[in-house]
């Protein structure tokens, strides 16, 4: 059985057709293995490593695909910055290796920072088993872990990316900083809806 989910990639990469399958490039392993030593951002190679370490499986080695409209746009706004675009892929049902709640991340995220991960290594083992337990947080964005999608169609280009980007992170209102309430996600959501 086929099931439709979103993709989201770097605005960087060259606009993939409709048809195209895609299968994991390397690239996050890649991006992960060229952060300087002592850069800001060198825990998400620490954290990715004992996630691997302590499951025996690694997410590096698949794609990240998005149940929801919502979590492909907050991913390309917080990873991308706006500079992605945003596919509807498809899949079958048994290319589907794992669902995942990145919310989870953030937690080993947090916990790294505050140095759980040196101070106490079985506690964060703990923590990253719980993303493979399927743990989940209050509200749950789900990544799913596949072999391969095909590409259907392209839900925000660019330019619509960059503009959702603009609109959820430059408003002051804290009311406003739902997804939901974005132009962006009301038009697109709109746009899903009638071709259904």
């Amino acid at each position: 059985m086929e099931i439709f989910l979103f993709r989201v990639e770097s605005g960087d990469n060259p606009e993939l057709n409709q048809g195209t399958v895609i299968k994991p490039t390397g690239q996050y392993r890649e991006y992960l293995n060229n952060i300087p030593k002592g850069d800001i951002i060198e825990y998400k190679k620490e954290m990715e490593d004992t996630l691997a370490k302590v499951q025996g499986q690694d997410r590096r080695n698949f794609l990240f695909l998005f149940f929801e409209l919502k979590d492909a746009l907050i991913f390309s706004s917080k990873i991308y910055h706006g500079n992605a675009i945003i596919y509807a892929v498809s899949c079958h049902n048994h290319n589907i290796v794992y669902r995942g709640d990145m919310n989870t991340l953030d937690s080993l995220t947090l916990a790294m920072k505050l140095g759980m991960n040196e101070t106490d290594p079985d506690m964060f083992d703990s923590l990253c088993r719980h993303y493979w337990k399927r743990g989940n947080t209050f509200s749950p964005c789900y990544e799913i872990l596949v072999n391969e999608a095909k590409i259907n169609n392209i839900v925000c280009d660019k330019s619509e990316c960059k503009l959702f980007h603009s609109e959820y992170f430059a408003q002051n209102s804290i009311a406003f900083l739902s997804v939901e309430r974005t132009s962006i996600y009301i038009q697109k959501l709109n746009q899903i809806i009638k071709t259904v």
